[in-house]
Protein backbone atom coordinates (compact mmCIF):
# COMPACT_ATOMS: atom_id res chain seq x y z
CA UNK A 1 0.00 0.00 0.00
CA UNK A 2 2.83 2.38 0.81
CA UNK A 3 4.45 1.80 -2.62
CA UNK A 4 1.16 2.55 -4.44
CA UNK A 5 0.72 5.78 -2.44
CA UNK A 6 4.24 6.90 -3.33
CA UNK A 7 3.60 6.20 -7.02
CA UNK A 8 0.41 8.24 -6.99
CA UNK A 9 2.16 11.16 -5.26
CA UNK A 10 5.03 11.03 -7.74
CA UNK A 11 2.61 11.01 -10.70
CA UNK A 12 0.65 13.97 -9.42
CA UNK A 13 3.67 16.27 -9.09
CA UNK A 14 3.76 17.22 -12.84
CA UNK A 15 4.96 16.15 -16.29
CA UNK A 16 8.09 14.20 -16.94
CA UNK A 17 11.05 15.61 -18.90
CA UNK A 18 10.09 13.63 -22.00
CA UNK A 19 6.54 15.00 -21.90
CA UNK A 20 7.86 18.57 -21.62
CA UNK A 21 10.16 18.03 -24.60
CA UNK A 22 7.34 16.62 -26.70
CA UNK A 23 5.07 19.51 -25.75
CA UNK A 24 7.78 22.03 -26.70
CA UNK A 25 8.25 20.38 -30.10
CA UNK A 26 4.51 20.37 -30.83
CA UNK A 27 4.10 24.02 -29.76
CA UNK A 28 7.08 24.98 -31.92
CA UNK A 29 5.55 23.29 -34.96
CA UNK A 30 2.23 25.05 -34.40
CA UNK A 31 3.90 28.46 -33.97
CA UNK A 32 6.05 27.93 -37.08
CA UNK A 33 3.02 27.02 -39.18
CA UNK A 34 1.03 29.97 -37.91
CA UNK A 35 3.91 32.36 -38.51
CA UNK A 36 4.37 31.06 -42.05
CA UNK A 37 0.67 31.51 -42.77
CA UNK A 38 0.79 35.10 -41.47
CA UNK A 39 3.95 35.81 -43.49
CA UNK A 40 2.46 34.45 -46.72
CA UNK A 41 -0.73 36.44 -46.20
CA UNK A 42 1.25 39.65 -45.58
CA UNK A 43 3.45 39.09 -48.66
CA UNK A 44 0.36 38.44 -50.80
CA UNK A 45 -1.27 41.64 -49.53
CA UNK A 46 1.87 43.68 -50.29
CA UNK A 47 2.07 42.25 -53.82
CA UNK A 48 -1.62 43.00 -54.41
CA UNK A 49 -1.34 46.58 -53.17
CA UNK A 50 1.78 47.18 -55.26
CA UNK A 51 0.10 45.80 -58.38
CA UNK A 52 -2.92 48.05 -57.83
CA UNK A 53 -0.60 51.03 -57.36
CA UNK A 54 1.30 50.15 -60.53
CA UNK A 55 -1.91 49.85 -62.53
CA UNK A 56 -3.45 53.10 -61.30
CA UNK A 57 -0.21 55.06 -61.78
CA UNK A 58 0.23 53.68 -65.29
CA UNK A 59 -3.36 54.54 -66.21
CA UNK A 60 -3.03 58.14 -65.00
CA UNK A 61 0.28 58.57 -66.83
CA UNK A 62 -1.05 57.09 -70.08
CA UNK A 63 -4.06 59.39 -69.97
CA UNK A 64 -1.83 62.43 -69.57
CA UNK A 65 0.75 61.62 -72.21
CA UNK A 66 -1.93 60.31 -74.56
CA UNK A 67 -3.77 63.65 -74.52
CA UNK A 68 -0.55 65.51 -75.27
CA UNK A 69 0.43 63.23 -78.17
CA UNK A 70 -3.02 63.21 -79.78
CA UNK A 71 -3.33 67.00 -79.71
CA UNK A 72 0.21 67.61 -80.98
CA UNK A 73 0.94 68.27 -84.61
CA UNK A 74 4.63 67.36 -84.77
CA UNK A 75 7.29 65.21 -83.13
CA UNK A 76 10.49 67.24 -83.00
CA UNK A 77 13.69 65.72 -84.49
CA UNK A 78 15.57 65.78 -81.16
CA UNK A 79 13.26 63.04 -79.89
CA UNK A 80 14.62 59.52 -79.35
CA UNK A 81 13.92 56.42 -77.25
CA UNK A 82 14.38 58.28 -73.93
CA UNK A 83 13.11 61.72 -74.93
CA UNK A 84 9.85 62.80 -76.57
CA UNK A 85 9.49 66.41 -77.74
CA UNK A 86 6.06 67.47 -79.04
CA UNK A 87 4.86 70.68 -80.68
CA UNK A 88 1.35 71.57 -79.64
CA UNK A 89 -0.94 74.53 -80.25
CA UNK A 90 -2.23 76.24 -77.08
CA UNK A 91 -5.73 75.54 -75.85
CA UNK A 92 -8.45 77.79 -77.24
CA UNK A 93 -9.36 80.68 -74.97
CA UNK A 94 -12.82 82.28 -74.87
CA UNK A 95 -14.23 85.39 -73.27
CA UNK A 96 -17.49 85.39 -71.22
CA UNK A 97 -19.53 85.81 -74.42
CA UNK A 98 -18.03 82.68 -75.94
CA UNK A 99 -15.68 84.37 -78.45
CA UNK A 100 -11.95 83.98 -78.88
CA UNK A 101 -9.83 86.37 -76.91
CA UNK A 102 -7.97 88.90 -79.03
CA UNK A 103 -5.29 88.85 -80.17
CA UNK A 104 -5.28 85.14 -80.96
CA UNK A 105 -2.44 83.09 -79.50
CA UNK A 106 -0.50 82.01 -82.54
CA UNK A 107 2.54 80.62 -80.74
CA UNK A 108 2.29 77.04 -79.56
CA UNK A 109 3.98 75.18 -76.76
CA UNK A 110 6.69 72.56 -76.73
CA UNK A 111 6.08 69.60 -74.44
CA UNK A 112 8.95 67.33 -73.43
CA UNK A 113 8.95 63.98 -71.68
CA UNK A 114 12.37 62.59 -70.82
CA UNK A 115 13.67 59.51 -69.00
CA UNK A 116 16.40 59.71 -66.36
CA UNK A 117 17.83 57.48 -63.65
CA UNK A 118 16.08 57.70 -60.29
CA UNK A 119 18.69 57.99 -57.53
CA UNK A 120 15.98 57.65 -54.88
CA UNK A 121 15.22 54.12 -56.11
CA UNK A 122 18.50 52.63 -57.46
CA UNK A 123 18.14 50.48 -60.55
CA UNK A 124 14.98 52.26 -61.74
CA UNK A 125 14.15 55.20 -63.99
CA UNK A 126 11.67 58.06 -63.83
CA UNK A 127 9.96 60.28 -66.42
CA UNK A 128 9.99 64.05 -66.15
CA UNK A 129 7.64 66.53 -67.86
CA UNK A 130 8.15 70.09 -69.11
CA UNK A 131 5.79 72.54 -70.83
CA UNK A 132 7.34 75.69 -72.29
CA UNK A 133 3.96 77.48 -72.51
CA UNK A 134 2.94 77.05 -68.86
CA UNK A 135 6.47 76.84 -67.44
CA UNK A 136 5.56 73.60 -65.68
CA UNK A 137 8.30 71.07 -64.88
CA UNK A 138 7.61 68.07 -62.66
CA UNK A 139 7.88 64.33 -62.11
CA UNK A 140 5.12 62.29 -63.75
CA UNK A 141 6.20 58.64 -63.42
CA UNK A 142 8.72 56.59 -61.44
CA UNK A 143 9.47 52.93 -60.74
CA UNK A 144 10.36 52.19 -64.38
CA UNK A 145 12.48 49.11 -65.09
CA UNK A 146 12.56 49.27 -68.88
CA UNK A 147 12.38 47.80 -71.42
CA UNK A 148 16.12 48.06 -72.01
CA UNK A 149 18.04 47.81 -75.26
CA UNK A 150 20.14 44.64 -75.57
CA UNK A 151 22.89 46.59 -77.33
CA UNK A 152 23.09 49.84 -75.36
CA UNK A 153 21.44 48.87 -72.08
CA UNK A 154 19.42 52.10 -72.19
CA UNK A 155 15.61 52.31 -71.86
CA UNK A 156 13.47 52.10 -75.01
CA UNK A 157 10.41 54.00 -73.83
CA UNK A 158 9.46 55.98 -76.95
CA UNK A 159 9.36 54.70 -80.54
CA UNK A 160 7.87 56.15 -83.70
CA UNK A 161 5.70 54.91 -86.57
CA UNK A 162 5.51 56.45 -90.03
CA UNK A 163 2.09 57.50 -91.29
CA UNK A 164 2.89 56.18 -94.77
CA UNK A 165 2.82 52.55 -95.85
CA UNK A 166 4.43 50.24 -94.72
CA UNK A 167 4.25 52.28 -91.49
CA UNK A 168 7.69 51.24 -90.28
CA UNK A 169 8.57 51.53 -86.60
CA UNK A 170 11.84 53.28 -85.73
CA UNK A 171 13.73 54.55 -82.69
CA UNK A 172 14.02 58.06 -84.17
CA UNK A 173 11.27 60.25 -85.65
CA UNK A 174 11.27 61.87 -89.08
CA UNK A 175 9.07 64.20 -91.09
CA UNK A 176 6.55 61.43 -91.74
CA UNK A 177 6.05 60.33 -88.12
CA UNK A 178 2.35 59.96 -87.41
CA UNK A 179 2.22 57.83 -84.26
CA UNK A 180 4.18 57.43 -81.04
CA UNK A 181 4.70 54.07 -79.32
CA UNK A 182 5.03 53.98 -75.55
CA UNK A 183 6.72 50.96 -73.89
CA UNK A 184 6.77 50.53 -70.11
CA UNK A 185 7.95 47.94 -67.63
CA UNK A 186 6.83 49.24 -64.27
CA UNK A 187 7.41 48.07 -60.71
CA UNK A 188 6.62 50.28 -57.71
CA UNK A 189 6.89 48.87 -54.19
CA UNK A 190 5.47 51.59 -51.97
CA UNK A 191 3.57 48.94 -50.01
CA UNK A 192 6.62 46.80 -49.22
CA UNK A 193 8.59 44.02 -50.84
CA UNK A 194 6.58 41.66 -53.01
CA UNK A 195 9.25 38.94 -53.09
CA UNK A 196 9.20 37.83 -49.45
CA UNK A 197 12.02 35.93 -47.79
CA UNK A 198 12.98 34.33 -51.11
CA UNK A 199 14.58 37.60 -52.15
CA UNK A 200 17.12 37.27 -49.32
CA UNK A 201 18.64 34.11 -50.81
CA UNK A 202 17.95 34.45 -54.52
CA UNK A 203 18.13 37.24 -57.07
CA UNK A 204 16.16 35.36 -59.72
CA UNK A 205 12.75 35.83 -58.12
CA UNK A 206 9.38 36.52 -59.64
CA UNK A 207 8.60 40.16 -58.96
CA UNK A 208 4.88 39.71 -58.67
CA UNK A 209 3.80 43.36 -58.83
CA UNK A 210 5.67 44.23 -62.05
CA UNK A 211 3.56 45.07 -65.11
CA UNK A 212 4.47 45.59 -68.78
CA UNK A 213 2.49 47.47 -71.41
CA UNK A 214 2.70 48.89 -74.91
CA UNK A 215 0.47 51.64 -76.27
CA UNK A 216 0.31 53.50 -79.59
CA UNK A 217 -0.98 57.06 -79.99
CA UNK A 218 -1.74 58.83 -83.26
CA UNK A 219 -1.05 62.51 -83.75
CA UNK A 220 -4.45 63.85 -84.82
CA UNK A 221 -3.19 67.17 -86.20
CA UNK A 222 -0.29 66.04 -88.41
CA UNK A 223 -2.26 66.85 -91.57
CA UNK A 224 -3.25 70.34 -90.36
CA UNK A 225 -0.03 71.86 -89.06
CA UNK A 226 3.68 71.46 -89.42
CA UNK A 227 5.52 69.37 -91.94
CA UNK A 228 4.93 65.81 -90.68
Amino acid sequence: MADKAKARRRGSKGSSLIELMLSSVIIGIVIAGTSQAIFINTAWYSALQNRLDNGMSARMFLRRIGNDIRMSYQVEPQSNTTKLVLSKMPNSQFDPQGFFNTPLLMTGSQITYWVETDDTYPGTYRIMYQNTFTGETNLVMRGILGPLSKTTGQPIIFQYISRLYPCAQTDLPDQLTGSVVLNLELRRTDYGSDTGAIHAVSNSVNRKSAIALRTEYMLRNTGLHGTN
